[in-house]
């Protein structure tokens, strides 16, 4: 087999098994470069929305403590007993 055959069937596994793609090294560069860009599409898109909820969630966790703080919840949770009854 030669050069171009190993490289050829190389390129068509990265391809769907389909009648399309054999032989057509356009047709299977075009598939692998939409393959790639669409997954680095996904991960930036998923990487934006984690730094988000990351965001959101200390937003939150600060303000929950804030609140605890605020209301002293922390220091009227040890003055109880285990039944709730002061």
């Amino acid at each position: 087999m030669c050069k171009y055959q190993k490289a050829m069937r190389a390129l068509e596994s990265l391809t769907p098994s389909g009648s399309e793609f054999v032989g057509d090294v356009e047709r299977c560069l075009s598939h692998v470069r939409d393959r790639i860009e669409t997954q680095h599409r996904l991960i930036l898109k998923f990487s934006h929305q984690a730094k988000e909820l990351k965001a959101k969630l200390a937003t939150t966790t600060t303000a929950a403590r804030y609140e605890i703080e605020a209301t002293g919840m922390l220091r009227d949770a040890g003055t109880k007993s285990k039944g709730g009854v002061s």
